[in-house]
């Protein structure tokens, strides 16, 4: 439909925004879609402030520009605890024609290590292409996509959006039983348990650390190194090990810490 929010443009980024406010964005008439958005912050130079305003959804049915109210209080009325101050923000409306309404993710796919480029096809009108930002996780899988600029011209069914894709699996070498694995980007370490060359997947034991996506995990006899894709855990149980449980005995017996728990000597 048209009447929907192209864009929100930033007026003034305010500052001591201690918390990301909410975004508040007047209602549709009957019949309409409300429009919504997340607030993003940035921190420079010590000055906590709104960096840009992202749609949710581009709503749909409005007849007069919404109104864009940045909240940052945690109550209201007398002794209102506020977490910034000053932001403000104006809405773009197109009512003479569509654009991309909310974009939905079908797969989070996996192996990112920054967030990926969106890519939307040209409308049909090619008139303005719609433009998103995308987040992962620490795991590197896609969790969500937000539109900046929801474009114009498009008509039912031809929003397309694209993904690019994770970087490809790269490395040489076979790891080795039991050897030390150190992550060239978070130091992570781990102990080999099984390293399947056909499949990539290297599982590991007795770690320290987290190990990351665009990490290269490096053997230490082998040599072997791989980028890291994902990681499917930060940890696996081994039956067979029983580390944690003697340390903990122990533990109530002899306090190791000590330099000689026998004596003073």
């Amino acid at each position: 439909m048209s009447g929907y929010i192209r864009t929100i443009n930033l007026t003034n980024d305010g500052y001591d925004y201690s918390k990301t406010p909410t975004v508040a964005i007047s209602t549709a008439p009957a019949g309409g879609t409300n429009a919504t958005a997340v607030a993003i912050t940035t921190s420079i130079n010590g000055i906590e402030s709104v960096k840009e305003i992202l749609l949710t959804n581009p709503g749909a049915g409005y007849t007069v520009t919404p109104t864009v109210t940045i909240v940052s209080a945690a109550s209201t009325g007398v002794g209102a605890t506020t977490y910034g101050i000053g932001a403000g923000a104006t809405a773009t409306l197109v009512t003479s024609s569509a654009g991309i309404g909310t974009v939905s993710i079908a797969s989070s796919g996996g192996g990112y290590a920054i967030d990926p480029t969106i890519y939307f096809n040209t409308p049909t009108a090619g008139v303005g292409t719609a433009i998103a930002r995308s987040w992962i996780n620490s795991a590197g899988f896609v969790t969500s996509i937000l539109i900046s600029d929801a474009g114009i011209g498009y008509t039912s069914g031809t929003g397309i959006a694209t993904v690019a894709p994770p970087p490809v699996i790269s490395g040489i070498g076979t790891y080795k039983y039991n050897e030390l694995v150190t992550g060239s980007v978070s130091d992570a370490k781990g102990r080999v348990k099984t390293w399947n060359r056909v499949t990539n997947v290297l599982k590991l034991g007795t770690t320290s650390g987290t190990f990351t996506p665009g990490d290269v995990a490096i053997g230490a006899t082998s040599g072997a190194r791989y980028t890291v894709d994902y990681v499917e855990s930060a940890e696996f149980v081994d039956k067979y090990d029983k580390g944690d449980e003697i340390e903990t005995e122990a533990d109530s017996i002899l306090d190791f810490t000590e330099s000689n728990p026998f004596g003073n000597v």
